[in-house]
């Protein structure tokens, strides 16, 4: 006896921003063919396709939203009676990919959780894509939809799509659980209401921070990395410490819901030396006008808290994430990083899928670029003599002086970067001479130069050596050598890298409007993150001008946005 053939019909709604692709799709699954022409799809339009899915025999009505904001009165009324959805975004159209939940939510409002199918339209595109596939993907696991790339110019995996709707509305192929704290509202919100609540601990963690003296120089951040390790232990994370030298303490956390991906947010434990000028105690927490005062405020133990609420706040929610989550927290990253994340990175293999620098950018802007920096000295060689007889010898640092006078105006060959300008040229140091009655035989300086991805250390080295040139043919017997003596190259990351792409959408989303994205003249251990492959991007809550400086305060309210922030940031990148 033959298998008995079963006959449904379903309705659906494609929906999705204009101009993304919806109308040709529906042609090229029910006719075979492709229009180059646009026509704007005027409130709806209808079509009917017929698909045998395991001997069943499956009609859907499809119904063509029209997806300018014109219409959108007009769609509650079109939605009603939707078994299912595909929702279609253009890979080649941030705007439409940003815009889906919109559609989700939309969609749920009238036909509640019916089946969905993400469609990435425009596969055939790929050097327009802004769109990546990881990204996709994410955002499709968050709706508990299958994930679908297409093309309606070629016909590539159109009919799979609907295939895709059509299995789900069967039921043949279940629903995709939905990741939670990542889409769902209430999940986010309480997430959100946890960390509010919790600006007490807040204060308390960043009070202890603060109190621990991790001064660099010495250092002995082990200080600092007792705190950090304390409270890591009582979140329920793993941890490990390093130390290359007694006392320098590294300490990573780690939490395992898979092999991958990983990532890792990296803080520092080391601060600079009170200095001058304090009206407070510097190594006391002390809050006034909504902030709080004291030396790492912002640099980086403000952070740093804001980092450890957080993980505290995902803890509640048993840490919702697929992958590997990794808090880092390393010494001597104010004075080289030699016992630092070069360690760590050059020696205990550390290593991430991404990485975020929780540094102070205002919570306004994520940093994606630095300049390179080289130092260099300039030694200046003469001949010594009596000080009541200048003539008879060769004073080295009048000499040195004629180059340093001209070096602000040095000429360097480069192509200006959109996010890091110019090169700079400091005088950082000079010194030279015995006494005050001797004509100085040596004397030497050193700059500092920080320049952009589109020079060259040599080429740097050689229009000094050609600014000194020019000096000495005003200057005969002028002898001033160039010796590079430090650098780091120039980094950055993609605008498009996931990492930076979910801090961006997290920051809107928290903040309520859009984000910089800058570069910056410094350094953070982003550098090197990067320059081991790892795609990182610096974010945090302080003002920069903060840093270092006397009194050094950070805003409460700044310290809680930021812990949002991470605290989504990482749902979005492990979901």
């Amino acid at each position: 006896m033959a298998p008995k053939h079963e006959e449904y019909a379903f309705k659906i709604v494609c929906i999705g921003d204009g101009g993304v692709g919806k109308t040709s799709l529906i042609v090229r699954l029910t006719e075979n063919r492709f229009s180059e022409d646009y026509k704007m799809t005027l409130g709806t339009s209808f079509a009917a396709h017929t698909i045998n899915i395991e001997d069943n025999i499956v009609t859907l009505q499809i119904w063509d939203l029209g997806g300018q904001p014109s219409f959108s009165h007009l769609r509650s009324f079109f939605y009603a009676g939707a078994k299912g959805a595909v929702i279609v975004f253009d890979l080649t159209d941030i705007k439409s990919f940003q815009n889906i939940t919109t559609w989700y939510k939309e969609l749920r409002s009238v036909c509640g959780d019916v089946p969905i199918v993400l469609i990435g339209n425009k596969n055939d595109l790929a050097s327009n894509r802004v769109v990546s596939r990881q990204e996709a993907e994410m955002l499709a696991r968050s709706l508990g939809a299958p994930y679908v790339e297409t093309s309606a110019k070629t016909g590539d995996k159109v009919n799979l799509a609907f295939q895709s709707i059509s299995r789900r509305l069967l039921g043949i192929e279940e629903k995709l659980p939905m990741v939670k704290g990542v889409v769902v509202p209430e999940v986010k919100s309480k997430l959100l209401q946890f960390i509010d609540s919790r600006r007490d601990y807040l204060l308390n963690l960043l009070g202890d921070l603060i109190s621990a003296r991790s001064v660099n120089p010495p250092g002995n951040e082990k200080t600092a990395a007792d705190v950090v390790q304390g409270e890591l232990y009582r979140i329920g994370m793993q941890t490990e410490s390093y130390e290359k030298e007694s006392g320098r303490t590294n300490v990573v956390g780690y939490v395992e819901k898979g092999n991958s991906p990983t990532l890792m947010i990296i803080t520092h434990l080391d601060v600079v030396p009170a200095g001058d000028g304090w009206i407070y105690d510097p190594f006391k927490a002390t809050p006034t006008n909504g902030r709080i005062v004291g030396r790492g405020a912002v640099d980086d133990k403000g952070p740093m808290a804001s980092v450890l609420l957080a993980i505290q706040a995902l803890k509640e929610f048993n840490f919702p994430i697929r992958g590997r989550l990794l808090f880092v927290a390393v010494a001597d990253e104010e004075t080289g990083n030699e016992l630092g994340i070069k360690y760590l990175l050059n020696e205990k293999g550390l290593t991430a899928d991404y990485a975020l620098v929780a540094e102070q950018t205002r919570c306004e802007a994520v940093e994606i670029a630095e300049k390179g920096r080289l130092w260099a000295r300039l030694k200046s060689t003469g001949a010594q003599g009596h000080g009541s007889m200048p003539v008879k010898g060769a004073n080295a640092i009048v000499n040195l002086s004629k180059v340093l006078a001209r070096i602000e105006n040095l000429k360097m060959s480069y192509t200006e970067h959109p996010l890091l300008g110019a090169p700079t040229i400091n005088v950082g140091t000079i010194k030279g001479g015995v006494a005050t009655n001797v004509i100085p035989a040596s004397a030497e300086a050193t700059v500092d130069i920080r320049y952009l991805p589109s020079q060259d250390l040599r080429q740097i080295i050689n229009e000094l050596r050609e600014l000194v040139r020019s000096v000495q043919r005003e200057n005969p017997g002028l002898e001033v050598a160039i010796e590079p003596i430090a650098s780091d190259p120039p980094t950055e990351v993609s605008p498009e890298d996931p990492v930076v792409r979910a801090l961006v959408s997290v920051i809107r989303e928290v903040t309520g409007s859009q984000p910089k994205l800058i570069g910056i003249g410094g350094a953070t251990v982003a550098k090197h993150c990067i320059s081991h492959g790892i795609p990182t991007a610096v974010f945090g809550p302080g003002d920069p001008k903060e840093a270092h400086a006397a009194n050094e305060s950070v805003s409460i309210d700044s310290l809680l946005t930021a812990a949002k922030i991470y605290a989504l940031t990482i749902l979005n990148l492990l979901s």
